[in-house]
């Protein structure tokens, strides 16, 4: 498609439309059915078990081919595919390798990865926060835990137990398919941490960045700093608007933040929202200090759902064991930090203050500070053991040395005044 119209050639676009228009139109839901081959699928098991891989990256490029041609048909494809794939999507945001398997079972990071780029797309073209909702998961969760302590990408750092169970895989480093989508990711997503359209400047993400918007950086320059800080999420903008025109600016307001405040030069403003976003407008020639905080929640999440599909029936399946989500982090138990719990079932209180979860800023000093989230929070294992829960972004900082080195879904979860 992209080669139809740099080089004039429309029947490089009607191949795309013929793709577009002939990729099946259904994908199998979470069953209880475990293969043991790698997808795609045997459709006599299950129809429609799509290699989710192939079938996304298909899905991402006709949301390119609806921009390309105008044509709402392809957009409206886009969409179904992506709220068709919702109840597939893990609690940390992680996606399978075949549509139609048991849920949480064998991940595929380069699936994660079209996963995102279809959202962030669909994002682009229809401005819908929803999907920014769907992104953000997997991005401030499974993309850093899959990425190795150093450097490049694991498949076997997930949440499933098939492949970390399994010796072989400890400190294996892709050098292929998933390295490359990783680092695809990461640099879609860094151009979408703000992005500009012809009536605002859009802040969509909780991500440092900096960013000039004119080539030669005189016309507007943003600069984004993020503190998580106790309960709270602080994002800070630096902006200087050197243009003529007033600047509106939308930022967005996520799904999990309770009770957003935002602050101009100091000053309380009065929060105007629409759609998701705050929306507030930078002066002709001038330089402000925008920042908006947010409190965080805690949520627990269901068995076989995700945050994403929480209003949804569950996956099919018996797993009664549930999760949890602090603001946008899914949240892990992380056994190296205390080597003589070895129990393999666990049940779990959050313990709060006050109505509150207890949350401590200090990070283990066996971690590299440079890039953790200084968030952990106090819970009780099976009744007795106080224990500390970190973002499982975290233990990207970290290597695993022990079969079952971490735990993200728990047997019981409590939350305990």
């Amino acid at each position: 498609m992209v080669l139809g119209q740099q080089l004039g050639k429309p029947e490089y676009i009607a191949y795309a439309e013929n793709i577009a228009t002939n990729i099946p139109q259904h994908i199998s839901p979470p069953s209880e059915t475990v293969l043991a081959g790698l997808a795609p699928m045997n459709y006599h098991e299950i129809p429609y078990g799509h290699h989710t891989h192939s079938y996304l990256s298909i899905a991402h490029g006709i949301v390119d081919l609806a921009m390309a041609t105008g044509n709402p048909r392809f957009l409206l494809e886009a969409e179904k595919i992506f709220d068709d794939t919702l109840s597939t999507v893990w609690m940390n945001g992680n996606i399978p390798e075949g549509f139609g398997q048991l849920f949480e079972h064998r991940c595929e990071p380069c699936s994660m990865v079209d996963w995102v780029l279809l959202c962030l797309k669909l994002f682009d073209a229809t401005g819908e926060p929803r999907y920014l909702d769907a992104a953000e998961l997997s991005i401030l969760n499974q993309l850093p835990f899959c990425q190795d302590f150093k450097g490049g990408f694991a498949g076997w750092r997930n949440l499933d137990r098939h492949h970390w169970m399994d010796r072989n895989n400890w400190g294996t480093v892709a050098d292929w398919c998933c390295s490359m989508h990783g680092g695809l990711a990461f640099a879609y997503v860094a151009t979408h941490i703000v992005t500009r359209n012809q009536n605002a400047l859009s802040v969509n993400l909780p991500l440092d960045t900096q960013v000039d918007l004119e080539p030669d950086g005189r016309a507007v320059r943003l600069s984004q700093h993020t503190q998580w800080v106790h309960r709270q999420l602080r994002q800070t903008l630096s902006i200087a608007n050197r243009e003529d025109a007033d600047l509106p600016i939308k930022i967005r307001i996520p799904y999990w933040g309770e009770d957003p405040q935002l602050n101009l030069d100091g000053q309380r403003q009065k929060l105007n929202a629409r759609n998701g976003f705050a929306q507030v407008l930078i002066p002709a020639r001038s330089e402000q200090t925008l920042e908006l905080s947010m409190r965080l929640r805690l949520i627990v999440i269901p068995p076989r759902k995700s945050i994403l599909t929480l209003n949804r029936p569950a996956a099919a399946g018996k797993v009664t064991t549930q999760a949890l989500q602090y603001g946008p982090f899914a949240l892990m138990f992380y056994r190296e930090m205390y080597p003589q719990i070895t129990a393999r079932d666990l049940s779990l209180a959050v313990l709060t203050d006050h109505g509150q979860p207890i949350v401590s800023s200090e990070l283990p000093d066996t971690w590299r500070a440079s890039g953790a989230i200084p968030l952990l929070l106090k819970a009780q294992l099976n009744d007795t053991v106080h224990v500390w829960l970190t973002p499982c972004a975290n233990t990207t900082l970290a290597p695993f040395n022990v079969i079952d080195p971490y735990v993200m879904r728990f047997d019981q979860v409590q939350i305990q005044p």
